[in-house]
């Protein structure tokens, strides 16, 4: 009996391997995210940009063979993005924006997401298209996020970013307080 678990584990471990390795890896996983502002010292008229990046990578393959998911010991590709779509994106302020836009308050209507279709390395522009609008949610994960309005004050303002994936896991980070000067 020991021989018959050893052989379908160890045949299940040179299938795992390769499918991790000898094929491109089109997706990646994460275990968090960061949110990085480009700057946190605007002038009154510059746009909040920011990107929300994957942290604690691990790449993974479409499972074959009946395994659902392979990971990758060292091979890094991930060019078709999150393998698990982004299914709610809340951002909100923990401070007041202005008088519309409280802390606290969804303000997912006020950014845009700049994106890239096909490959990165195209010569095609990338896309923006509003956060409330965005079809394809994986697009999220490592775009620019655009800022369309500024607040009406000078106060510093973090904002949280709220994610779950289709998956059902949570993912939260805030960026470090921004001031409009």
């Amino acid at each position: 009996m020991f021989r018959k678990v050893l052989a379908i584990f160890s045949l299940w471990l040179v299938v795992t391997l390769y499918e991790s390795c000898c094929e491109k890896l089109p997706y990646y996983v994460y275990d968090r995210i960061e949110v990085m502002p480009e700057g946190t010292q605007l002038q009154s008229s510059d746009s909040l940009v920011m990107v929300i990046f994957p942290i604690i990578l691990d790449y993974v393959a479409v499972g074959k063979f009946g395994v659902t998911e392979s990971y990758a010991l060292s091979c890094e590709f991930g060019y078709l993005g999150p393998k698990y779509s982004v299914e709610e994106i809340i951002i909100t302020s923990l401070q007041d924006f202005n008088e519309d836009y409280r802390a606290g308050d969804i303000m997912n209507d006020l950014f845009m997401v700049e994106h890239h279709e096909g490959q990165i390395y195209s010569y095609t522009p990338p896309k923006r298209n509003p956060l409330n609008q965005l079809e394809d949610k994986r697009n999220f994960i490592a775009s620019k996020i655009w800022m369309k309005e500024v607040p009406n004050h000078s106060n510093p303002i973090a904002f949280h970013v709220y994610v779950r994936d289709v998956k059902g896991n949570e993912y939260e980070a805030a960026t470090s307080p921004i001031t409009w000067n």
